[in-house]
């Protein structure tokens, strides 16, 4: 994930619009999920219809930990910077409920974006001509150009040891993003204001109501998705366009010529 948005730019939610505060939250291009960054998250202040920018760490924990090595542990078993919105309620292998249930039901936050990153896997065929085992993954950002900070579904959950922590719920991916994100097919969810609004206040949804929403596919003809540097993590300039002339066109042969 990433934002990069001047001080002076407002969030706007529905009829709500709140200043951004504290631009050390909105200047950086560059979440690295793997490293549980602290991130910007919107939640509704209980008992009103008002929003509030807090902190979270990226990668949902459960309430209770009994210590530092088994959040070590857990996190070495479960990758929960992300949760599937099939799996809000059943888990993966469908025989109890997830751990994300009672967080999708009552703690629904939003998480601020202007662009995220995602990797396409493009095969390599060695001097021989053989595909080899590994793919070449290539970057590229990914952004609304109709809006400059938009909104991700997301949950929460307050650990005993960690605080806040956060998990971006995740849908099929749409036609842009099953062309980038090719290995898995997913996308983050990518919510209207409308939808936004309902995410956070709407009362009234069930589980039906959630799972529709956070399965939403943004409109994938309203994203723009570039190519950016490959060794992304350690990148000057992450959100820079590199133009790399051995990478067909999204929506082409994903077969890559090594040279």
């Amino acid at each position: 994930n990433g934002i990069k948005v001047t001080r002076d730019e407002k969030i706007r939610l529905k009829a709500l619009a709140k200043f951004v505060r504290d631009s050390v939250y909105f200047d950086t291009p560059l979440y690295i999920g793997p490293n549980y960054p602290q991130m910007p998250m919107i939640r509704k202040v209980r008992g009103k219809e008002d929003i509030e920018i807090v902190l979270a760490t990226w990668g949902f924990l459960p309430a209770v930990t009994p210590d530092e090595a088994f959040i070590t542990n857990f996190r070495s078993k479960y990758i929960t910077l992300n949760a599937k919105v099939e799996n809000l309620f059943i888990n993966e292998k469908g025989a109890g409920p997830s751990m994300f249930a009672e967080a999708a039901l009552h703690e629904k936050v939003l998480i601020p974006s202007t662009h995220f990153y995602e990797w396409r896997h493009l095969k390599v065929r060695g001097k021989g001509g053989k595909i080899l085992k590994d793919p070449l993954k290539q970057p590229y950002l990914i952004h609304l150009p109709e809006h400059e900070v938009f909104y991700f579904a997301g949950i929460r959950q307050v650990n005993n040891l960690r605080g806040r922590t956060l998990a971006i719920d995740t849908a099929p991916a749409n036609l842009l993003m099953s062309q980038v994100h090719n290995g898995r097919m997913r996308m983050p969810c990518i919510l209207t204001e409308e939808l936004a609004w309902q995410w956070l206040f709407d009362p009234t949804l069930t589980r039906a109501d959630i799972q529709r929403i956070g399965s939403t596919q943004y409109d994938s003809s309203k994203m723009i998705a570039y190519t950016v540097e490959r060794k992304l993590i350690t990148a000057t300039d992450p959100m820079k366009h590199i133009h790399y002339t051995d990478v067909p066109p999204l929506g082409e042969n994903d077969d890559f010529v090594l040279t």
